[in-house]
């Protein structure tokens, strides 16, 4: 039986100051995703996100978001 290791992959998507950005992350637990701090971070200031969009299981097309 093959595991499908590619649902623990999340993508990330966010928006700030209207602008789009892009990342992934790593479901590690039912409500926990661990990515890299680039992603929320520029040095050490950190980003002011307007939105945060989490796909799990981000493998094709991106569908059922869960929003922070």
């Amino acid at each position: 039986m093959k595991k499908r290791l590619h649902k623990f992959v999340s993508a990330i998507i966010w928006k700030e100051a209207g602008q789009n950005g892009e990342g992934t992350g790593f479901l590690i637990s039912r409500n926990l995703v661990l990515t890299v701090a680039h992603n929320f971070y520029n040095g050490e200031i950190r980003l002011k996100n307007d939105s945060i969009k989490i796909y799990p299981g981000a493998f094709g097309e991106l569908k059922d978001a869960c929003i922070i």
